[in-house]
């Protein structure tokens, strides 16, 4: 019997005619909402960089452009008043100046979207940490809301080095102010997770819902209420759900929103503070 031996040119020419005529990788689709591209660059080093935060906030700083293309129908809001000043205008629109996402250097971009908003940051400001709220026209509840926390302001100066003579002991901390009446409380969905549960069903929370004085939202369930009551800015400032909310007679904020404690004795110890009797 002969063996016939095929050369690695032919077989590869071979592999080559079989892939003539398969199709070709679809292209990712562009989303309909975009904003800037943050990623950092890692700077030229014979060591690698470290990688990078993903939950890093980003700065905006003074003459600096954070801009929000979009296809659809949006609607954006800035908490807390007087950090971000937002504008939006039909696209397609050229922009003239600095990006969060830029070189640094002035520059000239064309946005195509439908929309286009630009945030810069508001005059007479001292900075702060904002949160965007882009409401989509095609969201069905607070859950399609889009949230972008941005760092307002000037990089802050570097901490002061610890004095090695010892201080006074530790100070007491400032405490809420007591005029809460109602004790909010927004979770993902009415059936959470065990941990939630137990605060929710817990004895600090049942006494005040007994009293009348704690109402206990679903993100999801509860989202038409929740819109009603513009209860999504307060949520968004307390870093999402599961979040606390004390409110005076009057609706306004009694206490900073904050996330749900993690335990029963720091939940009844903030709400003692907070709620009057």
């Amino acid at each position: 019997m002969r063996l016939r031996c095929v050369s690695a040119t032919l077989l590869a020419a071979l592999v080559a005619a079989a892939a003539v005529g398969q199709p070709a990788p679809a292209p990712t689709p562009t989303p309909v909402i975009r904003f800037p591209d943050l990623a950092p660059v890692p700077p030229p080093s014979p060591t690698p960089a470290p990688s990078p935060d993903p939950l890093a906030i980003p700065r905006l700083t003074p003459d600096t452009w954070y801009v929000v293309d979009s296809d659809v129908d949006v609607e954006v809001l800035a908490i807390p008043d007087g950090l971000l000043k937002v504008s939006q205008e039909a696209g397609p629109l050229k922009v003239r100046g600095r990006f969060i996402d830029g070189s640094g250097k002035s520059e000239t971009r064309l946005y195509k979207g439908k929309n286009v908003v630009t945030v810069e940051v508001a005059e007479k400001t001292t900075g702060g940490r904002a949160t965007l709220i882009v409401r989509p026209a095609t969201a069905k509840s607070t859950a399609d809301w889009l949230l972008k926390p941005i760092d307002v302001g000037a990089e802050p100066p570097p901490a002061p080095k610890p004095d090695p003579t010892p201080g006074p002991g530790p100070q007491p901390q400032p405490t809420p102010s007591g005029t809460g009446a109602w004790a909010i409380v927004v979770v993902a969905d009415l059936t959470p997770d065990a941990a939630t549960a137990r605060l929710v069903n817990g004895p600090t929370l049942t006494a005040l819902k007994a009293a009348g004085r704690c109402r206990i939202y679903g993100a999801k369930d509860d989202a038409d209420v929740l819109a009603k009551k513009n209860y999504a800015p307060l949520v968004a400032e307390a870093g999402g759900v599961p979040a606390l909310i004390v409110l005076d007679k009057t609706g306004k904020k009694a206490a900073p929103p904050r996330k749900l404690p993690a335990d029963e004795a720091t939940l009844s110890a903030f709400l003692k503070g907070a709620m009057s009797p």
